[in-house]
C-alpha cells in the first residue's frame, strides 16, 4: 500500500485528492481525531513510533513523507 493510498484510506477521501499539498488545512476530513487514526496507520505500517513533536509536525503529505525519509524509509 502507497502512502497517499494509506492517507486516503483513513481520511475516507479519493486517492486522487492526495497530493504533495494536501494537509488539515485543505482537506475537510483532515480533523484532530482522523489525525491520531492516521498517526497510528502510519507506525502501525512502517513499524515506526513519533514522539510527540513529531506527531505535531505531521501536518501535511510532504511533512510526513519527509519525516519518513527522516527515519530512513522511502516512501
Amino acid at each position: 500500500m502507497t502512502l497517499k493510498k494509506l492517507i486516503a484510506d483513513v481520511l475516507r477521501v479519493d486517492e486522487a485528492e492526495i497530493t504533495e499539498e494536501s494537509s488539515a488545512k485543505t482537506l475537510k476530513a483532515w480533523n484532530s481525531s482522523r489525525h491520531v487514526e492516521l498517526v497510528m496507520a502510519i507506525e502501525k505500517r512502517y513499524q515506526i513510533q513519533f514522539g510527540g513533536a513529531e506527531i505535531v509536525a505531521l501536518q501535511s503529505f510532504r511533512q510526513i513523507r519527509e519525516m519518513l525519509a527522516k527515519k530512513d524509509i522511502v516512501v
